[in-house]
């Protein structure tokens, strides 16, 4: 009899276990990523500021879980100090989110959320404030130089961004003396890590240019 009556709490134990929901686990965390470009326009939103970059609105406002953290080159600043014209990158990480349910039975998805916004290291639009228009050549000229040390760090971290704006002021001669075999070198590092700005002006600069045509007439047996 004791027997059969350990059989059956043992059988009903196991039934039990077998019965019982599982958790149901929650999903890998996709790895933090970032979001690189111009500003090309900020409003103060409901829930926080919109940076407009790269035609779309990234809204900076933070989570209970996230706080994002600004800065210009180093220095504490608020996404309101943006302006359009800004090199920005925003970085983000990801939060896991209830979508239904609760306990172990509780189902879920990753969101991206903004952890982070670095704006470029001073902004003419912002700084070129002076008494005469020498005044802010002076100040715009400092603002350019700070903007080519920051960049240039960054490129020779290898950054692909860092390496594209680089060559973009080789390629323009903007603040740095034009040299296109440098700007080719940098766009050619750029695009190596995936950079299609880069890998677009590579192409730019890499394909032949187109005969020059001239008014005079042709010579004998030359056709125009």
């Amino acid at each position: 009899m004791k027997k059969l009556l350990c059989l059956l709490v043992l059988s009903s134990v196991t039934l039990f276990a077998l019965a019982r929901p599982s958790s149901i686990p929650i999903p890998k965390q996709p790895p933090d990523f970032s979001v690189q470009g111009i500003v090309q326009g900020v409003s103060q939103l409901d829930k926080g500021w919109g940076l407009v970059i790269n035609g779309k609105t990234i809204v900076v406002g933070g989570t209970p879980e996230v706080k994002p953290h600004v800065t210009r080159a180093g220095t504490g600043a608020t996404v309101k100090d943006a302006v359009v014209g800004d090199d920005v990158v925003v970085d983000y990480t990801y939060v896991y989110r209830v979508v239904h349910g609760v306990g172990n039975k509780a189902t879920g998805t990753y969101v991206p959320v903004v952890r982070a916004v670095s704006l470029s290291p001073a902004s003419p639009g912002a700084n070129a404030v002076g008494n005469g228009e020498a005044e802010q050549k002076k100040k715009k000229a400092i603002a350019n130089a700070a903007s080519v040390k920051f960049y240039q760090d960054k490129a020779e971290k290898g950054d692909a961004y860092g390496q594209y704006r680089m060559g973009m002021y080789y390629l323009k001669g903007e603040s740095v003396p034009t040299d296109l075999d440098k700007a080719r070198d940098y766009f050619s590092k750029a695009a190596a890590q995936g950079n299609q700005e880069a890998a677009t002006e590579l192409a730019k600069l890499s394909a032949p240019e187109p005969p020059v045509r001239t008014n005079s007439p042709p010579k004998k047996g030359e056709d125009r």
